[in-house]
């Protein structure tokens, strides 16, 4: 059995007024399978770069075993998939075939250029290259994003297979699948937890209810002793008063000067027992609930699309047809590359395509990318390209956790998952008929995830969407479009979830 120790360790980057991690000390064995949880700028991808020494700070990062870190540079993908893993490895190549068989990669795949490869086989290529390195300690940083639900199925069964890891994911099925002890970043510092998230979460939200209950109590107690202190004041201040026209001064002043000094003393007690009371109340980290005002649609069909598809010079989408009616949330689902963002495109025109969108031209749609590159240059630089309420859109961003000081950055500086956020937040500000959102999960916290999930739920929102987080989409979407579907007719299947 190896630890990797990590004692008083202090980082801070040099644009950031605040160190991202003060005096953590934790320890975590490096045959657990661990996955590290966190909200969105708590510092867990700075984690990872610290414990495989890119990123040093003050303290000590004990690492007995080699570290290897997810995603990674591949120095020239042009070159033979095989190849590639090779030098990344040290493997021969019978044993690379059959750790990617384990992945449900095609072999031939692996005589094909790395570059030709989709997003979701480059992915399941580099775990297994990572994988096959003898005696290491694998960090993996999100390698579920952009996966189908079929890929992060692959990808949860096979990191359960493995010992030695510590996973950044948001996906909460991924975390249940695959691992056995849960690192939570926390204001408080590194939680290290055996079990499951399920398990974790469970025990979390029995903590912050004890912790609100506790609170509820110092408050009403803070409140008894403020009345205290205030009439123990009002004592103090009617002694003072009693000096004033007194017949014998001199036995009367001395008296009400033992009393104020009396009264004073207990005054200052109560209002030192305030301020130790206060001290105590522990910081809520529940997160504040969105609601935000839907608009309606003078009819109860939005949009209808008949045979839409968008052709590409080698390949072209499966043909739609499909209605979006009022209140209704749709998924679009399918594995990877199958034409889902493609049509999103097309439908808040950003790519040609065949067929008919029969749309109003007083229907108002917003759109979140999936990727974030949107959110660059100030704050207030991105309210004005886009034209939005500012006190809207900072209220929205104070409730998904923003503070004053990370909105003063560019916004490329935030992390991927902040960025989103961003998008989100403005989006939600753009008071639209239609929300069109291509993977809003993307980096996204898990407290965000079921902000938004709860939002969705209590309103009356229509929405097409694209999501892989599976018990994300299965709270909120109301039908489902599958992409690997085809009829005869070219009509899909709207599924009633």
């Amino acid at each position: 059995m190896a630890m990797i120790t990590v004692k008083h360790l202090t980082f801070q980057y040099e644009s950031i007024d605040d160190p991202l991690f003060q005096d953590v000390s934790f320890s975590i064995d490096t045959n657990w399978n661990c996955g590290l949880i966190g909200k969105n700028g708590n510092g867990k991808t700075t984690l990872l770069n610290l414990l495989c020494k890119k990123l040093s700070g003050t303290g000590t990062v004990d690492c007995p075993v080699p570290v290897e870190i997810f995603p990674y540079a591949i120095a020239d993908p042009s070159r033979v998939t095989t190849d590639v893993l090779e030098d990344v490895s040290g493997a021969q190549p019978w044993q690379i075939q059959k750790e990617c068989a384990r992945l449900e990669l095609r072999s031939d795949l692996l005589w094909q250029p790395f570059e030709t490869l989709s997003q979701g086989e480059k992915i399941r290529c580099m775990l297994a290259a990572l994988f096959l390195k003898e005696g290491a300690f694998v960090l993996l940083d999100e390698p579920s994003n952009h996966l189908d639900e079929k890929g992060k199925q692959i990808l949860g069964a096979y990191l359960k297979s493995k010992r030695g890891f510590l996973l950044v994911s948001h996906d909460r099925k991924l975390l249940d699948d695959c691992v056995d002890h849960v690192v939570a970043l926390t204001p408080q510092g590194v939680d290290v937890r055996k079990g499951n998230f399920s398990a974790w979460h469970l025990d979390h939200e029995n903590m912050l209810a004890k912790d609100r209950a506790e609170n509820e109590r110092l408050r009403h107690e803070i409140k008894r002793l403020e009345a205290s202190a205030r009439m123990a004041g009002s004592w103090s201040n009617a002694k003072e008063k009693q000096k004033i026209g007194a017949a014998d001064k001199g036995f009367v002043g001395h008296k009400a000067a033992k009393l104020m000094k009396r009264s004073k003393a207990i005054e200052a007690r109560k209002e030192k027992a305030v301020e130790e009371k206060r001290k105590l109340i522990k910081s809520d980290e529940q997160p504040e609930t969105l609601r935000i005002q839907t608009r309606d649609y003078k009819k109860s069909t939005l949009m209808h699309l008949t045979r839409v598809r968008v052709v590409y010079e080698t390949w072209s989408t499966p043909s739609q047809t499909f209605s979006i009616g009022q209140g209704e949330r749709i998924r679009l689902c399918g594995a990877n590359g199958s034409g889902k963002s493609s049509l999103l495109k097309a439908i808040v025109g950003q790519c040609p395509y065949e067929g008919t969108i029969e749309a109003s031209a007083d229907l108002t749609v917003s759109y979140v990318a999936q990727t974030v590159e949107e959110a660059q240059g100030s704050i207030e630089r991105y309210i004005a390209r886009y034209a939005i309420d500012r006190t809207l859109f900072m209220t929205i961003l104070r409730k998904f956790g923003f503070s004053r000081a990370e909105l003063t950055h560019p916004l490329e500086a935030l992390s991927a998952g902040q960025r989103r956020k961003i998008m989100l937040a403005r989006s939600l500000c753009e008071s639209a008929h239609l929300y069109v959102w291509d993977e809003p999960l993307n980096d996204l916290d898990i407290d965000s995830r079921e902000q938004i999930e709860r939002m969705l739920q209590e309103s009356g929102y229509t929405m097409l969407f694209v999501e892989h987080d599976t018990m994300f989409s299965q709270s909120v979407a109301t039908k489902e479009i599958d992409f690997d579907e085809k009829t005869n007719e070219e009509v899909h299947i709207q599924k009633t979830m």
